[in-house]
């Protein structure tokens, strides 16, 4: 996941906490700059009924993948995943 945000992708993650004292204890402090929170309903928006749930987004903001659930993203399998999507996506414009 490191080597395709460096090159195409940009990570955001999106707490559905209602304060962000949760989210400091997670990331034990500092809370990276790519955290934000919804404690309101958007994310019933995109349909999820369980947490963690994960999309990969176009620079159209189109969604291209979504991955429900936990995810190994250091796998091999998920990089050659990303690999396909990200690739594929670059070549399609």
């Amino acid at each position: 996941l490191e080597r395709h945000e460096r090159d195409r992708l940009r990570v955001w993650i999106i707490s559905t906490d209602s304060d962000w004292r949760p989210i400091r204890e997670f990331f034990r402090g500092e809370i990276p700059a790519a955290v934000v929170r919804d404690a309101g309903r958007g994310y019933q928006t995109y349909g999820v009924t369980f947490l963690p749930d994960s999309y990969l987004l176009d620079p159209d903001g189109r969604i291209v993948a979504r991955f429900a659930g936990g995810q190994n993203w250091r796998s091999r399998e998920m990089d050659r995943v990303l690999d396909r999507l990200v690739v594929g996506e670059s070549a399609g414009r």
